[in-house]
């Protein structure tokens, strides 16, 4: 019995990295997912019966360039002791990567859920994306499928899901005016 939890696939850590795919073309930095993965927190609390493992009290999550915080965060086992799932809560549970060009990428929302059979990652209440120059997604729910390459961005009831998209900064040479 290994009461260490089962490391999290390399497409866990692209999944949530593409989840920001909403605003704009992001890429999680190449090498990342060949890192260690690193956990810090309060508490740690293993239950082998059940496959969890619960992570409490300022989560540190890192791997490369990639740093997950929240105040709590569960990974679930399944039989054969891989993680099924990863749940990251907190007020907020904030995701931050860079990209190979060296920009952050952010997404905080109470709640994020990754599902590895799937490839599905979740922003769950008060989502908020951001991408660097300013591009920012704000919904109730996001939802990513990796495998498919979609995402769907959903409001709460009477809400709107509301994105703004910076312009495009001028090369130095575009500024110019033309004589």
């Amino acid at each position: 019995m290994n009461p260490l939890p089962a490391a999290p696939r390399p497409a866990a850590r692209l999944a949530l990295a593409a989840a920001l795919l909403l605003v704009g073309a992001v890429q999680a930095k190449t090498g990342d997912s060949e890192q260690a993965i690193n956990v810090t927190a309060q508490r740690s609390e293993i239950d082998n019966k059940t496959g969890t493992v619960i992570y409490s009290g300022a989560v540190t999550i890192t791997q490369g360039s990639l740093n997950l915080k929240a105040a709590r965060v569960t990974l679930y086992r399944n039989a054969e002791n891989e993680l099924d799932r990863l749940v990251a809560e907190g007020e907020p549970a904030v995701y931050h990567q860079l990209t190979d060009q060296g920009e952050p990428v952010e997404g905080r929302a109470k709640r994020i859920e990754y599902h590895t059979a799937t490839e599905v990652v979740v922003f769950l209440s008060e989502v908020k994306l951001t991408q660097a120059g300013g591009n920012t997604t704000e919904a109730e729910r996001v939802e990513y499928h990796s495998a498919k390459n979609t995402a769907q961005a959903t409001a709460a009831e009477g809400g709107v899901v509301t994105t703004v998209i910076q312009p495009r900064k001028k090369k130095p040479e575009e500024a110019k005016p033309q004589p």
